[in-house]
């Protein structure tokens, strides 16, 4: 049985219409760069990592996080259209 590579893999997800693994990545991190970072755990989350990663997967509300600047909010409006 003939092996497929990861890429392979990827573009049939992705075909599928399946969001990539790097996109997704690159959006959550995105958001995370203008988080205020200071893991808090006001927002329900453990740390801003992982709220970001529930906001942009729509498991979060943006609104959570008590400290989020209005440049974060804007980010996330871009990231649901």
């Amino acid at each position: 049985m003939p092996q497929q590579s990861t890429d392979d893999c990827h573009t049939k997800s992705n075909a599928a219409g399946f969001r990539s693994k790097s996109k997704l990545a690159l959006t959550i991190l995105d958001l995370y760069k203008v988080l205020p970072k200071t893991n808090c755990g006001q927002c329900g989350q453990t740390a801003c990592l992982a709220f970001a990663a529930k906001v942009i997967t729509d498991k979060e509300d943006v609104g959570n996080c008590p400290y989020l600047a209005a440049e974060a909010r804007q980010l996330t409006n871009q990231i649901h259209e």
